[in-house]
């Protein structure tokens, strides 16, 4: 058994280390987490192209069966971009579904593993219901994290690339003024979010308080 310690601050790198630990205890699910994406973010790049060569084709043909044959083909080709998008949403939702239901589950056997390998006076000391908020939090905040990588960070990562490179086809300064654009839009995300954390971080902990103070005096109310 373990003595009771002082409260230490949660560090990042730890918690990032056991949560990638946990994710990648499921490489299958990680890559048709990826693939998905990809397949995704390619459907929204290359939709608009394909339809931009359907409005020139008829902006610049005449009337002709010719014309409709190609354009019947370009149609053709967009149902299935299209198509080929459905389908990575399809497999994105299933692996990220059944990658984060595993790892929580693993985490939270952890996180309750760790806890039991306190000493007694650990638990007088502290608030059962705080600890238990405690405990949920750590493989809930796991699907939190995971969600914001997937839905945003990785999504625009791709969605930003994709058009970098079409733009920087068609002209080499517009790719290099969205390259730049995408530098300081970071860069200004990054900074707002270390000025916030310590709020957030405050925040956390009155939650995890009010949450387990109230379990607990539900919990002795008969008492």
């Amino acid at each position: 058994m373990t003595k009771l310690q002082d409260k230490k601050a949660t560090r990042v790198w730890p918690v990032i280390k056991a949560y990638s630990k946990a994710a990648f205890k499921y490489p299958g699910f990680l890559t048709m987490l990826l693939i998905g994406g990809l397949a995704i973010e390619l459907t929204s790049v290359g939709g608009p192209l394909v339809m931009r060569e359907f409005i020139n084709t008829l902006s610049s043909h005449q009337p002709s069966p010719e014309t409709v044959h190609s354009l019947l083909l370009i149609l053709g080709a967009f149902g299935v971009v299209l198509l080929f998008g459905w389908a990575g949403q399809r497999v994105r939702l299933f692996a990220l579904t059944r990658l984060e239901i595993r790892a929580m589950v693993d985490l939270s056997h952890q996180a309750f593993s760790y806890l039991l390998g306190h000493s007694y006076d650990y638990f007088t000391s502290n608030f059962t219901g705080t600890l238990t908020r405690r405990v949920n939090r750590y493989s809930q905040s796991f699907e939190k994290i995971v969600d914001q990588l997937v839905f945003n960070f990785y999504s625009t990562l791709l969605f930003a690339v994709g058009v970098i490179v079409i733009l920087s086809l068609q002209n080499i300064w517009l790719g290099l003024g969205l390259l730049l654009w995408t530098i300081v839009f970071t860069f200004v995300q990054i900074h707002m979010t270390r000025k916030w954390q310590p709020l957030r971080i405050e925040k956390s902990e009155q939650d995890s308080k009010l949450s387990g103070t109230l379990s607990d005096a539900v919990s002795n109310h008969s008492a």
